[in-house]
C-alpha cells in the first residue's frame, strides 16, 4: 500500500503595491522604446530611393527634407510637400 502525502497548500502573498508600480514602469519603458523603433525604421523607409522605368528610361524618386525629388533624363527636379 501505498501512502499519499498531503502537501499543505502555500500561498503566495500578493504583490507589493511597490512592485505593481516597478513593473508598469517597466512595461512603459519597453513600449516607448518599441515606438521610438518602430518610428526609426518609418522614417528610414521615407528616405529610400525608388527606381522605377518610365517610357524606357530609368526614373529615380527620393525626398530631401520637406521636398519631393524625381531624377530623369539627368535632371533634378524637386517639389515642396505641401502639409
Amino acid at each position: 500500500m501505498s501512502k499519499k502525502l498531503a502537501i499543505p497548500f502555500k500561498s503566495t502573498p500578493a504583490p507589493s503595491s511597490k512592485l505593481r508600480v516597478m513593473n508598469t514602469n517597466h512595461i512603459l519603458k519597453r513600449l516607448l522604446i518599441a515606438a521610438l523603433l518602430v518610428s526609426g525604421v518609418a522614417q528610414a523607409s521615407d528616405n529610400a530611393i525608388r527606381v522605377s522605368d518610365e517610357a524606357g528610361q530609368r526614373v529615380a524618386r527620393f525626398t530631401v527634407g520637406d521636398s519631393r525629388c524625381v531624377l530623369k533624363d539627368d535632371q533634378v527636379r524637386c517639389t515642396p510637400v505641401s502639409k
